[in-house]
């Protein structure tokens, strides 16, 4: 999944994993390390990569704090291994002092990166990178008979971001029910621009209105460290469609713990008997509280305040979900009770705890369904929210939502993607092969940089308009979901070149590996034209930026250990930018800061949305750890409003009318040194990947063609329907857009 490698990559498809029935040991294991991983990005050179293994990348969006060396780890080692485009990532730190804080700053910086990269029709998962905050304060918010709420899980927030001002307004009780949640058997898959009632898309109310929130890790006191996430994404990745093996089991464990094994054990039966069903093996114990040693776990659900997780002889099975049900397991403050983090040290894939006294709330912790909706094919993500019955207001979900080991998808495989340079629309072709027995294809989409630009069926051919993009490298995937209740994906990855100009750039850095005190250098270059600015950019953020006269630096340390995904845009004087292809910096967890090195700020322009929440880098060079800089914003914007922030970037939210250019002056410091330096924001709505909407409404309307005929006989660039740069009446060739306007229509303005 999102495959940055080279330009001819249209024709060889590569299969994806195989299915041996077997459960996945660490024998298994060990073929996933992190060089084998590395295929996705640097060792495929022609490639599309087909059918891999549940590919919800394009369905997640990572929240990583740009100051923190573990989360920039973590977000080059996730993005990585899960395939995330650049665009699925949002740099700034995902946790604030106060639920009202986050509403008001870090949910806003979530909505306002979907729609500046137009991702909200793909979004259901907003995932953490590592933090060492669990717990935002959240007093008076929510009542509770029997202990007060005073604090709400920092990734349960973002759960339930979208519904927030109801959250510090309603007066809702603790155990409120979501809508996502249902005791039926009945798996069926999540989508966040659905509103569920009772389990099933529909209703008003505002609480069926999600996102999938988890964290990959919290590595405070007593959570876990970088390395145990990086076997935990490891673990997750491997168990992808690979089923169960035939001893492999889910364990479910009545304790003499009766507050704690009570409020769950009741379903514990028919837990069992719906795997059994699904043709996987759920076994009841009494009194464990910990299964027994020589049967790999599939999962673990048992209730009891002290375990020796550690200790204990038993095995994870690949992609295994385990809890305990106890107050304090995601308390990481205090020391009393065995903490959710002991299971992810322990081989599980996922956990989930409460960040206080939840009280013996049986809607408060996921039920036993949440295995049985896992072996029928959901995401742990989907299986965990479908399981849930209260909003997890207190709540913590740790590990990797996006693990489908139970599902396979289906084989993707696509012919027409031009190689070299390439001007106007592309028109590939499509076809998707169910790989589960009994299903048949639901729909094929494709993907420009994470955005969704065409849809039809599985052989159809699908134009995918180009001149709403930016010249140079783009990843393109595309999709295939099959029919099921559980609309398992399977995915192509690939990529094209665009050249609607005639411009081209390219990058190159030196070295290409070191560690985090390597200085690399990044030189650029370009056949003709004149350049303005060349920026460096990190998986969406900017890290280093100038006017082209020269390779530009950027310190290890500033990208993080692990794979890092680094490309260049190039701006000309003409008003064109052009993308370099990505390259992956193998960059390992070690060195630091090279002393004496001078701070030095770096200058760039921004590209927002009028009306949006954005996101603005403060980048630089120094010769110190990341989290020894410090930074302040320093002047401006005059059109738009500071919301919050702190470190290396500052979020904002610009004016309904902001247009035209604005600046942002910010310093850097490493205590001795200080260095200044400039945004330049520049206010443009988002381009629209829909051509047919020619007189901008948003959709494609009859009304359409009235418009693109005064285009058409005005000259105007609106009516270029193909993207060959050639329109207007009496230019040669310009009449081809008639019938370019047609498709485009009947393909309709959908995303």
């Amino acid at each position: 999944m999102a495959n940055r490698c080279g330009r001819r990559r249209v024709s060889i498809v590569v299969a994806g994993p195989t299915h041996s029935g077997r459960g996945i040991g660490e024998t298994a294991l060990a073929k996933y390390s992190y060089r084998t991983i590395q295929f996705s990005l640097l060792n495929i050179a022609a490639a599309g990569l087909a059918g891999l293994a549940e590919a919800q990348a394009h369905e997640a969006l990572l929240l990583s704090d740009p100051a923190d060396p573990t989360a920039l780890w973590i977000t080059n080692y996730y993005t990585h291994a899960r395939g995330l485009a650049g665009s699925n990532v949002a740099w700034f730190r995902p946790a604030d002092s106060s639920f009202q804080a986050m509403h008001d700053v870090r949910h806003a910086a979530v909505f306002g990166h979907l729609t500046n990269r137009r991702l909200e029709p793909s979004i259901d998962y907003l995932i953490l990178a590592p933090i060492a905050q669990y717990s935002v304060s959240a007093d008076g918010l929510v009542s509770d008979d029997c202990a007060p709420v005073t604090r709400f899980a920092v990734p349960a927030s973002f759960t339930f971001s979208k519904f927030a001002d109801d959250v510090l307004t309603a007066g809702f009780v603790s155990t409120r029910m979501q809508g996502f949640f249902t005791t039926l058997d009945d798996p069926i898959a999540f989508d966040a621009n659905e509103t569920y009632q009772s389990g099933q898309p529909g209703g008003s109310s505002s609480t069926g209105d999600l996102f999938i929130g988890a964290s990959l890790g919290y590595t405070g006191q007593r959570g876990v460290s970088g390395q145990t996430i990086v076997d935990m994404i490891d673990r997750s990745v491997a168990a992808d469609g690979q089923g169960a093996g035939f001893l492999d089991t889910f364990y479910f464990v009545e304790t003499n713990d009766a507050a704690r094994s009570g409020p769950r054990d009741g379903l514990f039966t028919n837990a069992v008997g719906r795997l059994a069903q699904a043709g996987l093996a759920g076994v009841e114990i009494s009194p464990g509280p910990l299964p027994p040693a020589g049967l790999p776990a599939l999962g673990v659900m048992t209730g009891a305040a002290n375990l020796d997780i550690a200790g204990a002889p038993f095995t994870f099975a690949g992609g295994a979900f385990a809890d305990h049900l106890t107050s304090w397991a995601a308390d990481f403050a205090r020391p009393q009770q065995t903490k959710m983090s002991r299971w992810i040290e322990k081989g599980a894939v996922g956990t989930f705890g409460t960040i206080q006294e939840p009280c013996a709330y049986p809607q408060k912790f996921p039920s036993a369904y949440l295995h049985s909706n896992y072996g029928q094919g959901l995401t742990l993500g989907e299986s965990l929210l479908r399981s849930l019955a209260a909003i997890p207001f207190q709540g913590y979900f740790m590990g990797d939502p996006l693990c489908r080991p139970f599902a396979t998808g289906p084989e993707v495989q696509v012919s027409g993607v031009p190689t070299g340079l390439w001007q106007g629309a592309i028109s590939i072709n499509a076809t998707a092969t169910p790989t589960r027995p009994g299903t048949g294809i639901g729909s094929v989409q494709a993907l420009i940089d994470g955005v969704v630009v065409a849809e039809g069926v599985s052989g159809s051919s699908l134009v995918l308009p180009t001149a709403h993009l930016d010249d140079g490298w783009h990843e393109l995937r595309v999709v295939a979901t099959d029919d099921s209740p559980q609309r398992v994906i399977g995915e192509w990855v690939g990529s094209f070149t665009l050249s609607n100009s005639g411009l081209s750039a390219a990058m190159v850095p030196t070295p290409a590996s070191g560690d985090l005190g390597t200085s690399f250098e990044f030189g650029t270059s370009w056949p003709t034209g004149t350049v303005s600015e060349v920026r460096i950019v990190h998986l969406g953020r900017v890290v280093a930026a100038g006017d082209g006269s020269g390779p530009l630096r950027v310190r290890g340390e500033v990208l993080g250990a692990g794979p890092a995904r680094v490309w260049a845009e190039v701006d000309f004087a003409s008003g064109t930018t052009v993308v370099t292809e990505p390259v992956v910096l193998d960059i390992a967890n070690a060195g630091g800061g090279a002393a004496g090195s001078a701070v030095g700020a770096f200058s760039y322009t921004k590209r927002t949305s009028p009306g949006a929440e954005f996101v603005a880098a403060f980048p630089a060079d120094f010769g110190v750890g990341v989290e020894e800089m410090s930074y302040l914003s320093t002047g401006g914007p005059a059109q738009a409003a500071l919301l919050g922030g702190e470190g290396p970037y500052r979020i904002y939210r610009a004016d309904a009318a902001a247009s035209g250019t604005d600046t942002i002056a910010f310093t850097a410091s490493d205590g001795d040194t200080t260095s200044t330096g400039q945004v330049t924001v520049v206010y443009r709505r988002v381009p629209v990947p829909c051509l047919a909407d020619v007189n901008g409404d948003g959709a494609a309307t009859p009304a359409d063609f009235t418009a693109w005929v005064a285009a058409y006989n005005a000259g105007d660039p609106a009516s270029d329907q193909n993207g060959d740069g050639v329109f207007g009446a009496g230019v040669p060739g310009a009449a081809a857009d008639f019938t370019a306007w047609i498709i485009n229509y009947n393909q309709g303005c959908r995303f």
